[in-house]
């Protein structure tokens, strides 16, 4: 199997292979009992109290110098039976006068043999402080209520160091670098980032990094187990990343997960960096994961994310996907998604799952379009009320209307959304109402203008009043500096976006015409007009358009989607009158079925 290369591995305190910087005790070379290199340093340590051993040297590691750091201390002791019950192990800083001193909090849990003691400087010291740009020694304490015996040695101590992790390179096609292989190569120097325990689990202490930026790598991670430890760590080092142009990610039916429930066990996964070649996470669950981030064109399909942190989608095929148990802030959501294309494909048959606080399921941003589609989404625990900090969607734009069309999914209504100040249309289970228009002979004929009206019994389209659709009767017209306010007899079940032709009992121009409404009320919809104030309010009629504008310049397909609640006759037509070759108006029609909709053509004759 591949070998895999670590760099930027932590930075050596000491590998134990001389006593020469070594104090608190008498130290000897031990070419046995060792965790790498040719040996360790060894002692006798016996008082009844404290029993001390350091590596003098200098450290600076206050903010101007080497900034604080994670110390990772190899040692092993027999004298378990003497130990304190209360803070018996301990790792100390000491600065020529004063001494800080950080209590190992796992050691209640020390069984005896080798261990790495690790612990964050910028945490408080559990007692004493230290001038941390000024340190001239690292060392441990244990803390003994009983005299140990009195044997040759009891003590030993080896490759201490410091630092966050590491990156790891290497491998080729079918043959690529693996947890395993990483796991044996920090073994033989004992760094403790990535080790395989004896269940074949992989347990993981700090900064993995995947590619170094340039050099091939090819990584796989098949059918393996593997679990950030709880440690005392700094809050945000725990992360898994991909980098660079020649590095290559292959994750498939895996697991990766925090064993602790505290900030400082979750970690980051990123594969988001510009540069990373290829990526693919399948059938894999990431439990306890803070922040998750993926980047365009991405394979990120049918995997668990259980208890995980914001999620960046970032236009990856995130289909089949399950999030449960964000925790985040109120008012935040749980996926966001903020990329200038309709996420149609990249979310199909998600679920998404509230935790105990008051989220969202997806945020889309300011940079997402202004219509999109989302397809055989489950949303389960949020609250279908406008503006609600539980709604199923979080819409970030401050302006215009965003369309969504919801095509199969559950848990969500119209009213499931949470506004920046942009409107908001959800259109549940729209059906598609298509008109496509043909020469004579029976092929595209693109540019054409387009008009499909809800039919009615007299001269002007109107909606059939058993349907949801407005009847006839407009209550009001009026006029406001270029709005016109319509109030209808009835609900008109409306939304905005759509068209509406409208007729002003007595003419006006200002209350004629078809136009595209905003959704004010129930009764009230509301459009903008260019024609001059009528100077008075006007009763008239309304009628509902399915399609009114010009077909595609090459397909001649005008189209719009919308949700019915039950079927309405339609007629209208077809014309190309504005540039040559000019063709006659023709006649369409047909029934808009509510569950199917309607898809027709007009067939043009020449008119030159």
């Amino acid at each position: 199997m591949a070998v895999p290369t670590l760099g930027s591995t932590p930075t050596t305190i000491d590998l134990a292979e001389a006593v020469t910087n070594w104090g608190g005790d008498t130290f000897s070379l031990e070419p046995d009992i060792k965790v790498q290199g040719s040996n360790s340093v060894a002692c006798a340590m016996t008082a009844s109290g404290n029993n001390d051993a350091y590596v003098t040297g200098t450290w600076d590691f206050s903010a101007t110098g080497l900034g604080d750091q994670h110390l990772r201390l190899w040692f092993n002791i027999t004298y378990i039976g003497n130990l304190s019950d209360t803070n018996a192990i301990q790792i100390f800083l000491y600065d020529g006068t004063n001494t800080a001193y950080y209590y190992w909090d796992k050691f209640q849990s020390y069984e005896g043999g080798w261990a790495q003691a690790i612990i964050y400087t910028g945490d408080t010291a559990d007692s004493g402080t230290v001038t941390k740009s000024s340190v001239t020694r690292i060392g441990m304490r244990f803390v003994t209520v009983s005299k140990p015996r009195n044997v040759p040695a009891n003590a030993w101590f080896d490759a201490w160091r410091y630092g966050d992790g590491y990156y790891a390179t290497g491998g080729t096609s079918g043959d690529e670098i693996t947890l395993d292989t990483i796991a044996a190569v920090d073994l033989t120097n004992a760094y403790g980032i990535v080790t395989k325990e004896v269940n074949g689990s992989i347990s993981l202490r700090g900064d993995l990094q995947i590619g170094n930026g340039s050099t091939t790598t090819w990584f796989k991670m098949d059918n393996e187990e593997a679990f950030y430890v709880e440690e005392q760590v700094n809050t945000g080092l725990y992360k898994f990343a991909g980098n660079g142009a020649g590095c290559r990610i292959d994750i498939a039916d895996a697991t990766l997960k925090s064993a602790g429930t505290a900030a400082k066990d979750a970690f980051d996964f990123d594969a988001s960096e510009t540069n990373l070649l290829t990526f693919s996470m399948v059938d894999t669950k990431l439990t306890r994961a803070d922040q998750v981030t993926f980047k365009s064109a991405q394979v990120a399909t049918g995997n668990i994310f259980g208890g995980c942190g914001q999620i960046t989608h970032a236009a990856a095929d995130m289909d089949d996907c399950a999030v449960s148990g964000y925790e985040g802030t109120a008012d935040t959501s749980a996926l966001i998604y903020n990329v200038n294309a309709d996420p149609d494909g990249e979310m199909d048959g998600m679920s998404f799952t509230k935790g105990t606080a008051a989220t969202h399921a997806i945020e889309f941003g300011t940079t997402s379009p202004l219509t999109m589609t989302i397809r055989d989404i489950a949303f389960s625990g949020y609250t279908n009320t406008v503006a609600s900090t539980s709604a199923p969607l979080h819409i970030k734009r401050t302006s215009g209307t965003v369309t969504i069309n919801a095509i199969g999914c559950t848990g969500i209504t119209a009213d499931g959304y949470k506004t920046a100040g942009a409107t908001v249309v959800i259109v549940i289970d729209p059906v598609t109402v298509q008109v496509t228009t043909l020469d004579e002979t029976g092929a595209a004929l693109g540019s054409c203008e387009v008009a499909l009206f809800a039919a009615g019994t007299s001269t002007l389209p109107k909606i059939n009043a058993t349907t949801k659709w407005p009847d006839r009767a407009v209550t009001t017209f009026s006029y406001s500096g270029g709005t016109v306010t319509v109030t209808f007899a009835a609900a008109h079940g409306l939304s905005t976006g759509d068209y509406v032709w409208f007729e002003s009992d007595n003419g006006y121009a200002a209350y004629r015409g078809v136009h595209q409404v905003t959704f004010s009320s129930t009764t009230v919809v509301t459009y903008t007009t260019a024609e001059a104030d009528p100077s008075t309010t006007d009763p008239g009629d309304a009628a509902f358009v399915f399609l009114y504008g010009t077909s595609h310049a090459t397909t001649g397909v005008l189209s719009m989607s919308r949700t019915f609640s039950a079927a309405q006759q339609a007629e209208g037509w077809a014309r190309k009158s504005t540039s040559s070759p000019y063709y006659k108006q023709g006649a369409v029609s047909g029934d808009v079925s509510a569950t199917t909709g309607l898809t027709v053509s007009a067939r043009l004759s020449p008119d030159e």
